[in-house]
């Protein structure tokens, strides 16, 4: 009698720890049944900490003097190394259900997004937590049903089933995006924790009702205008990434990188000369884009955030939260990426890297005549260029332009064939593939047509969605773009998962990346779109996956 009052008590305690986890989302496509994984010791979370805002008028301090001293100095530092820690929802749910995908099993969805200066954050919270509101959203022309509606649909429903998410320029306290504390508004809306690290405090003159002359020429953001600055008062300029979970935060720490190759305040307060007014203006006739001054003190940085996910090594999966210069050339972009790498060498566990790499060709700093002729004159390939044209032999120029577009559009895998058909992103993720941790192990670059997207094959097509013959699907447009003009691919997944050793074509994939796929019709299908750029997800295998059928 005592062994089966033993069984009944045994199966009361199984059934009330599985009532105690939560599901943290609804049903959707592909992820009807749910399973709660659980730990194997206890852990215990920070539920919020945080730096404290600088106030409007100590920004004001700052835009006179962007190097601060006493108090304020200390204040300043904190903010830029110290970042906001919410694990509310975890506190208030517990731990989450994992969705189980038919085709792999119990895994968790990553998904990284730059929501363009978080000026759409509040309708980005709508879409994910509503379909009917995202239908709503919809341009007018796509009829129900149709292949453009059910493909629109199939991502956000993708999106809303995002466990992680990484983001991009994330603001608190800015005019552009409501003066919401993004992160956090976003992370209340979808009932996840949240990690939120400031980069930059931006010193619009406008903005903190500073005599915009004082700032070079008064050249400020063509947004901008001081009949809409009454509420300067709530201004606080922060700008940065964050990273939201279902699954609690463990620890998180954000690093100022050594590697700054652009002023983003002395810079953006000078003068612009008759050459970059001139591009200005080009881009903003053909391209609709207009490129506006943003007086910035602070620079570029990465997060690490540990995220505590039951049953995975070490029960930690590490956020590295990337986004790297834009204002400069792709050599400073894989200095920076060293950097990075360099400090998360050590790291045992699962790690995610993901975000902006800004993986482009071009440097879109500001332009001048002086520039332009240092540029020309210590690039081969520009020398080259300038030497045919000089010789007027202008074939040979326009067929090399135009084989090379083809060569790297949306592909900065393409070989590098200096100075004839360069390919300057290239470097930087050769040093992404070529890096190992100290466990031996590294990002996984493999791409199986039975586990991508479309079924497409080649370097990263697992994590990564591939397009046509060799390039990927483009993460950025600019309002108006001209054929492949003005569309690349700027964002990035990269995954060390379950194996400590470099990745062999048969290994495992538990933990892998799985089904990258480009949410390009999250903005192509709605009126407004949400961002410049589009977000990108992927799908990793808690356990080992079946093999693809």
């Amino acid at each position: 009698m005592s062994v089966f009052k033993n069984i009944i008590l045994f199966f009361a305690v199984v059934n009330l720890l599985s009532c105690q986890s939560s599901s943290h989302r609804k049903k959707g496509e592909n992820s009807i049944i749910t399973s709660s994984p659980r730990s194997s010791k206890p852990v215990k979370f920070i539920k919020k900490s945080g730096p404290k805002l600088l106030s409007p008028q100590q920004l004001r301090q700052l835009a006179e003097k962007p190097k601060p001293t006493n108090k304020l100095a200390t204040q300043y530092h904190k903010l830029l190394t110290t970042p906001f820690i919410d694990n509310s929802a975890y506190f208030r749910s517990g731990m989450p259900k994992a969705l189980i995908y038919p085709s792999l099993g119990p895994s968790l969805r990553v998904t990284t997004w730059n929501i363009e200066k978080s000026i759409k954050v509040p309708e980005v919270a709508k879409i994910m937590t509503s379909q009917a509101s995202f239908e709503n959203m919809m341009k007018s022309k796509i009829k129900k049903e149709s292949a453009t509606y059910n493909k629109a649909i199939r991502q956000q429903i993708a999106l809303a089933a995002s466990d992680i998410l990484i983001l991009q320029e994330m603001d608190i306290g800015h005019r552009r995006s409501g003066y919401h504390f993004a992160a956090k508004h976003l992370a209340q809306k979808l009932g996840m924790n949240f990690v939120y690290a400031p980069q930059q405090l931006e010193l619009d003159p406008h903005d903190l009702r500073l005599d915009p002359i004082r700032f070079g020429n008064g050249d400020t953001n063509a947004t901008t205008s001081p009949a809409l600055s009454e509420n300067s008062e709530a201004y606080r300029g922060v700008f940065g990434v964050a990273v939201l979970s279902h699954y609690p935060i463990k620890s998180a720490k954000l690093f100022q990188l050594q590697t700054q190759p652009y002023d983003w305040y002395h810079s953006e307060i000078l003068k612009p000369d008759l050459l970059e007014i001139g591009r200005r203006q080009g881009s903003k006739t053909l391209f609709k884009f207009q490129p506006t001054r943003e007086v910035k003190i602070g620079g570029r940085a990465f997060t690490r955030v540990d995220l505590h996910v039951p049953g995975i090594p070490l029960d930690t999966l590490s956020i590295i939260n990337i986004h790297l210069e834009i204002k400069t050339t792709p050599k400073n972009r894989q200095r920076q990426i060293k950097e990075i790498l360099g400090y998360i060498k050590g790291i045992k566990n699962p790690v995610i890297m993901a975000g902006d790499f800004n993986s482009s060709s071009s440097n879109v700093s500001s332009t001048s005549f002086k520039r332009f002729s240092q540029n020309t004159a210590t690039d081969p390939s520009r020398l080259l260029s300038a030497g045919l044209f000089l010789a007027n032999i202008t074939g040979i120029n326009q067929v090399r332009g135009l084989l090379n577009t083809v060569k790297n559009y949306t592909n900065p895998l393409a070989w590098n064939i200096p100075v004839i058909l360069p390919n300057k992103t290239r470097e930087l993720f050769t040093t992404i593939k070529n890096f190992r941790f100290d466990d031996g192990g590294a990002f996984d670059f493999r791409g199986n047509s039975s586990r991508s997207t479309h079924k497409k094959r080649g370097a990263l097509s697992n994590s990564n969605q591939r397009q046509g013959y060799k390039g990927f699907t483009f993460t950025y447009s600019v309002p108006r773009s001209i054929g492949p003009i003005g569309r690349e691919r700027l964002d990035w997944i990269f995954v060390k998962s379950f194996l400590s050793a470099p990745f062999e074509k048969n290994g495992s994939y538990r933990l892998a990346p799985h089904y990258g796929e480009t949410l390009d019709a999250i903005n192509s299908s709605v009126k407004d779109a949400f961002s410049d750029h589009h977000p990108i997800t992927t799908l990793l295998p808690l356990g080992e996956p079946p093999a693809p059928q």
